[in-house]
């Protein structure tokens, strides 16, 4: 649980910050998304290097 505001929490006493829901979610977004593009972006690599083996390979 966060203990310091950040401007996304909300202030639940004694100086404890609670994350609230909408940015609990959206951070989750951001999280996926972040994680889709990575994959998408090893896939990309990954049919580069084919192509470029498959370019170079005597025929």
């Amino acid at each position: 649980m966060p203990s310091e505001k950040d401007g996304k929490d909300k202030h639940i006493g004694n100086g404890v910050y609670k994350r609230t829901w909408l940015y609990t979610h959206l951070d989750s977004i951001i999280s996926n998304q972040d994680q889709e593009y990575t994959r998408q972006l090893r896939t990309a690599q990954q049919i580069i290097k084919i192509e470029n083996l498959l370019s170079t390979t005597p025929e």
